[in-house]
């Protein structure tokens, strides 16, 4: 019924007297409170954007007499912004994303794409993408068109759960990974162990306990090899304060991943020598250990 109602009272701005159907759409608009985001509004905010005549400043002078204020962003976004939204979310991929904003990016970074976006995000048909075309803009001025842009960069190589879970251990791993090594060695790492355990060692010989514990989540999450993950966050833990917790060291599942982990504490050891106390506990907890 809401929609048929819309539908009907934006017909009376092709009527011959374009007056009341602009009077109708307003009102009807403003009876709407809170606003309902979907097709029907959309629909009526573009009739009074783009009526009949193209006399857009008489339906920005019937606002401002009905309501008595300036009118709504909405209304005043140009036909050419809302061009330029449409062709970025047609964009065949992320890839293809980053580079039209890249072309566009002094018109894509104004308020008014920012609310052209915000219209078309209520069209079913749209909403989706550009909601996150909308979170991406919002972002950009914070941190960069880079860093914003990563994510979504990431989502075309690992998939669309990559945009769907941001707060979790591995979405900050990955993240961090390729913003430290770039997209392709991220990906190799979510996909083979001998990758990420390498990348893991070189974070151990530098003491680097964020990759550390990131590479942690990655082994453990993606890759199920949760004794890697349980040595990589020991190795931070004595990095960051001294302490052995090796309480929860696991067996290793065979020969080959506890001679990997002797070998990779040693040479730790040999690099990071004021941590040698340490490590070496750590070193006599794994051999102790054994397998499993």
């Amino acid at each position: 019924m809401r929609r048929l109602r819309y539908a009907r009272t934006s017909l009376l701005m092709y009527e011959e007297d374009l007056a009341p159907g602009i009077h109708a759409l307003i009102h009807l608009l403003l009876s709407d409170n809170p606003v309902v985001r979907d097709d029907a509004t959309f629909d009526a905010r573009d009739a009074l954007r783009n009526p009949p005549d193209d006399d857009r400043d008489r339906v920005i002078a019937t606002w401002r007499h009905i309501t008595g204020a300036a009118p709504p962003a909405w209304l005043t976004v140009p036909d050419a912004t809302f061009l330029l939204v449409f062709h970025w979310l047609a964009c065949a991929d992320w890839s293809a994303s980053r580079d039209f904003w890249e072309q566009h990016e002094a018109r894509l970074e104004t308020p008014q794409a920012a609310t052209a976006m915000e219209e078309v995000a209520m069209l079913e048909e749209f909403g989706e993408r550009a909601g996150l075309l909308l979170r991406l803009m919002r972002q950009v001025p914070d941190i960069g068109r880079d860093a914003a842009f990563l994510p979504f960069l990431l989502a075309d190589r690992l998939g669309t759960w990559f945009l769907d879970e941001p707060h979790t251990a591995v979405h900050s791993a990955v993240l961090h990974l390729a913003r430290e090594d770039g997209i392709d060695a991220a990906q190799r790492y979510m996909e083979e162990r001998s990758a990420l355990a390498h990348r893991a060692r070189r974070a151990g010989v530098a003491a680097d306990t964020e990759t550390l514990r990131h590479c942690a989540a990655v082994a453990d999450t993606v890759l199920g090899d949760h004794y890697s993950a349980r040595l990589h966050l020991c190795l931070a833990d004595v990095f960051t304060s001294g302490a052995l917790p090796t309480a929860g060291l696991p067996l290793a599942p065979n020969t080959d991943a506890r001679d990997r982990a002797i070998e990779d504490i040693a040479e730790i050891i040999t690099r990071q020598p004021r941590h040698a106390q340490s490590l070496n506990q750590l070193l006599k907890a794994v051999l102790a250990r054994g397998t499993g």
